[in-house]
């Protein structure tokens, strides 16, 4: 509801940075991370002064860092339940042999 409401702000109104900001914020809880960096830069580039998206960029920054560690902690454990199912495929099969 949030990013609908200030996307019709911006709609009305382009050049006012705190609109870009809020719904730079409304879309870090929806977790699009994407958008919200593209309207932290919109507000940055209106106004070189606004202190909150310049902490919300901190923000993409650290999130980005998460998500990046989660994807490299998953492909670990991948890796290791892949290897894992073939030490018991090989080991299984050298028992028949």
């Amino acid at each position: 509801m949030a990013i609908k409401l200030y996307t019709d702000a911006i709609n009305l109104d382009p050049f006012i940075a705190s609109y870009y900001g809020n719904r730079s914020f409304a879309y870090i809880k929806t977790e699009c991370f994407g958008y919200g960096l593209a309207d932290a830069n919109k507000a940055l580039e209106l106004d070189k002064t606004y202190v909150k998206v310049t902490i919300s960029n901190g923000l993409f920054s650290r999130e980005n860092v998460i998500i990046n560690i989660n994807i490299m902690i998953f492909d670990m454990i991948h890796h290791a339940i892949t290897n894992f199912k073939q030490v018991v495929f090989i080991t299984l099969y050298a028992e028949k042999l």
